[in-house]
């Protein structure tokens, strides 16, 4: 389990590192909605398939937390 936990920082933190500003804040908003409004090819899926990975990975660490 270690190593998937490793890879899937390691894919996720690749990501994250070629995000703009605006498209970290996106991601690092993980309470309400977040509203994306940009032009063809700017990273609109990126920043979706990004922010619903932080999310599992957020609620990932908090079920380890409450259940041990």
């Amino acid at each position: 389990m270690p190593i998937i936990k490793e890879k899937l920082e390691k894919q996720f933190n690749e990501v994250y590192k070629n995000l703009n500003t605006e498209q970290k804040t996106a991601v690092d908003t993980l309470e309400g909605p977040v509203m994306v409004i940009a032009g063809p090819g700017t990273g609109k899926t990126q920043i979706l398939a990004a922010r619903i990975g932080k999310i599992c990975w957020i609620l990932m660490l908090y079920l380890r937390i409450f259940f041990a």
